[in-house]
């Protein structure tokens, strides 16, 4: 029995014809999804910075960055209030205890702070409600003449409170207050040298008496140690006052036995005095 012959040119045929199907349908699935927009889309791209950054959605008129300056004028209100603190003026009354002078130099330098002139009368209205009592009676019973003019105002206010020489029961008053002022318990002595020499001052007073009235008014002990120092002025008399407070005489009684007050004596015992104060300055 002959076995049938096989026919290799069709099975060829046949291959060729499968591998060329095969090979059309590899070519209709490129052509067919890697399309030119497919490899567009997929393809990797290099990162661009600039189109992460972004974009206004509106438009706006760009603004540079600059502080932002006030040009409106400052205000008046914190200035006037800082002015008001720091310029208060006092009042006077024109009592015997009043110094009419130093009431009269603040008030200068107040009307200066405050620029009131002598000549458009706002510096006597300022002068006018700075007076109490029977100062400003005073000032009520001047004319009308007299109060246009800072300079009558000035010269009738330094004869009526100031000036002692005609008004003899006045000066008589100063002067039993003057012969009277005394170092208080808690007074500072600085206080104290300030009052006699305002006294003084108004009193028109030497320098010798203004001296003699504060060792005076010292307590007894601490007077005794300032005489026994023998001060040439009040300067010199307020220095050994505050030695002997800082040695413990305002308070303490000492040298109990010390009777005899000859300068001998006194000078031993400003020396020793001295010498304690200075070995306290040390420790």
């Amino acid at each position: 029995m002959s076995s049938p012959e096989i026919d290799f040119s069709s099975a060829e045929n046949n291959n060729t014809a499968e591998s060329t199907f095969l090979y059309q349908k590899e070519d209709d699935f490129y052509s067919t999804i890697l399309t030119p927009d497919f490899l567009e889309f997929n393809e990797f791209k290099e990162h661009d910075i600039f189109l992460s950054l972004p974009t206004p959605k509106k438009s706006s008129t760009l603004k540079l960055h600059s502080t932002h300056l006030d040009s409106s004028p400052p205000k008046r209100e914190n200035s006037i209030v800082k002015m008001e603190k720091l310029a208060n003026c006092s009042t006077f009354s024109g009592y015997s205890q009043d110094n009419a002078q130093k009431f009269l130099s603040e008030f200068k330098s107040y009307a200066l702070l405050h620029e009131l002139r002598d000549f458009d009368g706002k510096k006597v209205a300022a002068f006018h409600l700075h007076l109490k009592g029977p100062a400003l009676t005073w000032f009520n019973t001047l004319s009308e003449r007299s109060k246009e003019s800072w300079t009558a105002i000035e010269v009738l206010f330094e004869e009526k409170f100031t000036n002692f020489k005609n008004h003899s029961a006045m000066a008589m008053m100063e002067g039993q207050i003057f012969n009277t002022l005394k170092l208080g318990k808690s007074q500072q002595l600085e206080d104290f040298h300030s009052q006699i020499l305002e006294k003084g001052n108004l009193l028109h007073k030497p320098d010798h008496e203004v001296l003699a009235r504060f060792i005076e008014g010292l307590p007894e002990k601490m007077a005794f140690f300032v005489r026994a120092g023998q001060p040439a002025d009040l300067s010199a008399a307020l220095t050994s006052a505050k030695m002997a407070e800082t040695c413990g005489y305002r308070e303490k009684i000492f040298f109990e036995n010390a009777v005899s007050t000859s300068p001998l004596n006194n000078k031993a015992i400003f020396l020793i005095s001295n010498l304690r104060f200075q070995a306290s300055l040390l420790l």
